[in-house]
């Protein structure tokens, strides 16, 4: 882990010792087309947000609450020879 985190160190390093020996000029453009990338990509997540909440339908279902537990019972139909229950049984008798 020491070993990894050295080669990242050094690599950073030589990344900013790279970085300093650059023109001031390009690094300005380097940062420029940086953050306009950053905006242009945040613009069009924006835009499809939009896009995606317009497209959207309008209206809102509003029903009852249905309990899941119920609606759960319903639909999952119980084996006739499930050892579970069986146990269950047994367990719970007097």
């Amino acid at each position: 882990m020491k070993n990894l985190r050295s080669k990242i160190n050094d690599w950073l390093e030589q990344l900013d010792v790279k970085w300093k020996a650059m023109p001031i000029g390009k690094q300005q453009r380097y940062t420029l087309l940086l953050f306009s990338s950053y905006f242009f990509l945040s613009v069009l997540v924006m835009l499809k947000v939009y896009y995606d909440v317009y497209k959207a339908n309008a209206k809102i279902a509003i029903d009852h609450i249905e309990n899941p537990i119920i609606k759960k019972q319903k639909s999952k139909a119980l084996p006739l020879d499930s050892i579970e229950i069986i146990l269950k049984n047994k367990l719970y008798e007097r």
